[in-house]
C-alpha cells in the first residue's frame, strides 16, 4: 500500500482507545501547563547497595521502589511539589499517591500507589509489582489511575541518561529517573572517585511554582538517597 506521494506503508494503526487517550492528556498537558524541566545528577551508591543487601536478603525490591520511598521524603520537606491547580485554586495535597509509569506494549499507563508515604518499602514493592503485572495483563480494570498526586517515570532500563518528561495532568510534577552508571564522581573534599550516577529529571507547572521550589525538591532528595536507609522501614 502506498500513500499518494507514493511511500511504501507497512502498517496502518487505528488512532482509538487507549492511545488517544494518552495523546489527549499530552496534548492537554502542553495546552493547559506552562512547563520547565530542571535535571541534576546523582550518586545512587547508596541506593544501590541498599537494593543488593535486601537481594541478598531474598527481598525483591526495584529502584523505583527505593525512589519511591525517597520521593515520598522529599515532598514532606517541599510540600509544594505534591499539588495541582484545580478550578483557579492551587491545591497543595497532604495525601501522597505516587503514580508509576508503566510500558506496556506501545503504550503508557500510571498505575499509583496510593499514601505511598504511609507504607514500608516491601508494602510499596509489592503494590507496584502487582500494578505492574496487570498493566502488562492488560487488567486495566484491577488498576487505580485516576488520583496520584504525583507521578514518577523510571527510564533507567532503557540506557536513557533524562529527558523532558510531561506533566500527567493537573499534577504540577512529575519525576523522570535515568540509569544508573559509573561515573566519574567528584567530592565535595576535591576527592576524585567512580560512583553509581544517575541524571533526574523534575519537569514543573510554572502555573503553580517557579524554579526555586523545583531546585529545593531535587536538593533534598539529595539528601534523601543520601541516607537512604533512614527512610526505609
Amino acid at each position: 500500500m502506498k500513500d499518494v506521494r507514493g511511500r511504501t506503508i507497512k502498517e496502518k494503526i487505528p488512532y482509538s482507545g487507549i492511545r488517544k487517550v494518552i495523546g489527549t492528556r499530552m496534548r492537554e498537558s502542553l495546552d493547559t501547563s506552562p512547563q520547565g524541566t530542571v535535571m541534576a545528577r546523582f550518586d545512587m551508591s547508596r541506593a544501590v547497595a541498599l537494593r543488593m543487601k535486601m537481594a541478598q536478603e531474598g527481598k525483591n525490591v526495584t529502584y523505583t521502589d527505593i525512589l519511591i520511598m525517597a520521593t515520598c521524603a522529599a515532598i514532606k520537606k517541599v510540600p509544594i511539589i505534591n499539588s495541582a491547580l484545580l478550578d483557579g485554586e492551587i491545591v497543595v495535597y497532604e495525601t501522597i499517591n505516587i503514580g508509576v509509569a508503566v510500558k506496556v506494549g506501545n503504550i503508557l499507563v500510571v498505575p499509583v500507589v496510593l499514601d505511598a508515604d504511609k507504607k514500608s518499602l516491601l508494602e510499596v514493592a509489592a503494590d507496584t509489582a502487582d500494578a505492574i503485572q496487570n498493566a502488562r495483563a492488560q487488567r486495566f480494570d484491577k488498576i487505580i489511575m485516576d488520583c496520584a498526586t504525583f507521578t514518577v517515570n523510571n527510564l533507567g532500563m532503557y540506557n536513557i541518561e533524562g529527558c523532558t518528561p510531561l506533566l500527567n495532568p493537573p499534577e504540577a510534577a512529575i519525576l523522570a529517573i535515568g540509569r544508573i552508571r559509573k561515573d566519574v564522581w567528584v567530592g565535595e573534599n576535591g576527592n576524585i572517585d567512580v560512583r553509581d550516577v544517575c541524571t533526574m529529571s523534575l519537569t514543573i507547572d510554572h502555573s503553580v511554582m517557579d524554579g526555586g521550589p523545583a531546585g529545593e525538591f531535587l536538593s533534598a532528595l539529595e539528601e534523601v538517597i543520601g541516607s537512604i536507609e533512614t527512610c526505609i522501614d
